[in-house]
C-alpha cells in the first residue's frame, strides 16, 4: 500500500469552526449585555488537505489565521433562526489574518442611553415648569386679572400637558422596548450556560459510566450440568 502523504493547499481552501466558550469575554458589540457567562467564536483558518493511506484528511492554520468572531448566546441565535434578514446580526471581531483587532469600545448600552435620554428630557421638563410657575404666580399676583393673562396661563399648562401626553409615552416605549432586549438576551444567556453544563454533566456521566463497566470483572456463564 502506498503511505506516501499528498499535502494540497490553495487560497480558497478554509476550515469553519463554531465554539462555545465559557468566561467573561469583555464587551461585545450589538449586545444588551454589559457582562456575559458564555459566547461563541466563529473562527475560518486556512485550509490544507493531506491525502494519506487511501483517504483525505483536513488541518486548519493558526489562531484565527483568517477570521475569527465572537458572539453571544442571543447573538449566535439570532444568526441562526434569521437567515436572509437585513444586514445579518452584530458580532466582535477578534482577529484578521492571524492579527489581533483592538477590544470594542466601552460606550453605553442602548438601554442606558434611553434611560439617560429620558432623564435630559424630564430635567428639561421641570425647569419649564419652574419657569412657567413663577410667570403664573406673578400673573396671579396682579391686582386686576384680564382674559390675556388667563390665555397665557392655559397655554402654559397645555403645553406642559403636550409634553407629558406625546413625547413622555414615545421615551417609555423606548425604554420598554430596550428593557426587553436586555430580558431577551439575558434568558438567551442563562439558557446557554444552562444547555452547555447540563451537556457536559451528561457527557462526563457517560464516560464515568463507560469505564465502570469497562473495567467490571467479566461473569463466565454458568455452565449446565450433565
Amino acid at each position: 500500500m502506498d503511505d506516501r502523504e499528498e499535502h494540497e493547499t490553495h487560497e480558497s481552501y478554509v476550515m469553519v469552526q463554531f465554539s462555545r466558550r465559557q468566561g467573561n469575554p469583555g464587551r461585545l458589540f450589538g449586545s444588551s449585555l454589559r457582562y456575559h457567562e458564555s459566547y461563541v467564536t466563529l473562527k475560518v483558518a486556512r485550509a490544507e488537505r493531506v491525502h494519506s493511506l487511501g483517504y483525505d484528511k483536513y488541518h486548519a492554520g493558526s489562531r484565527g489565521d483568517v477570521v475569527e468572531v465572537d458572539l453571544s448566546a442571543a447573538q449566535f441565535a439570532e444568526l441562526l433562526t434569521t437567515m436572509n434578514v437585513g444586514s445579518g446580526v452584530p458580532a466582535t471581531l477578534r482577529y484578521v489574518n492571524g492579527q489581533k483587532v483592538a477590544d470594542p469600545p466601552d460606550v453605553a448600552l442602548e438601554v442606558e442611553k434611553v434611560r439617560e435620554g429620558f432623564k435630559q428630557d424630564m430635567g428639561k421638563l421641570a425647569a419649564k415648569c419652574k419657569d412657567d410657575i413663577r410667570e403664573v404666580e406673578e400673573l396671579l399676583g396682579k391686582k386686576s386679572f384680564t382674559q390675556s393673562d388667563r390665555e397665557v396661563i392655559l397655554k402654559k399648562f397645555r403645553k406642559v400637558m403636550m409634553e407629558v401626553e406625546s413625547n413622555t409615552p414615545f421615551m417609555l416605549s423606548q425604554f420598554e422596548e430596550a428593557t426587553e432586549k436586555v430580558v431577551q438576551h439575558a434568558k438567551a444567556e442563562v439558557d446557554a450556560f444552562v444547555s452547555h453544563n447540563v451537556m457536559a454533566e451528561g457527557l462526563r456521566s457517560l464516560k464515568e459510566r463507560a469505564e465502570a463497566e469497562a473495567g467490571a470483572p467479566q461473569l463466565l456463564p454458568k455452565k449446565e450440568e450433565a
